[in-house]
């Protein structure tokens, strides 16, 4: 038979209990703000659009394009004279090629979330 005796492991025990609340903390109230103050402060949302799915999961949504036209889809306007022009145009018009989410903004929000890790999972295990 063999016997294993460790010296210390309340300590160790405590240590990782004080590793998962930092975690549970984060994930259930830091990435929450953070991400709702990169929306208003970084993209400049006047209205921040931010959900939390599950205790570790927080999304939003990025639109390629406003909002507003799918708004007035459904309102009735007034038929209009056409104009006649010279030379016909061809085909519908082109949407931009851009990324839907710029790269300074993606990067920005890397950051963010970088500094609020070190900030919130401080895992120092003192003896």
């Amino acid at each position: 038979m063999l016997n294993v005796e460790v010296e210390g492991m309340e300590a160790i025990g405590k240590a990782i209990d004080s590793m998962v609340q930092q975690i549970d903390t984060l994930g259930k109230q830091d990435m929450f703000k953070e991400l709702l103050a990169w929306q208003v402060e970084d993209m400049h949302r006047k209205y921040p659009n931010t959900s939390q799915d599950d205790d570790k999961t927080v999304s939003t949504e990025v639109w390629p394009r406003s909002r507003l036209p799918e708004r007035r889809k459904n309102r009735v306007y007034k038929p209009r004279p056409r104009r006649v022009f010279a030379a016909p145009r061809g085909g519908p018009p082109a949407h931009s090629t851009r990324p839907i989410l710029r790269e300074v903004l993606f990067a920005a929000l890397c950051d963010r979330m970088a500094a609020l890790m070190s900030r919130a999972l401080s895992w120092v295990v003192r003896a």
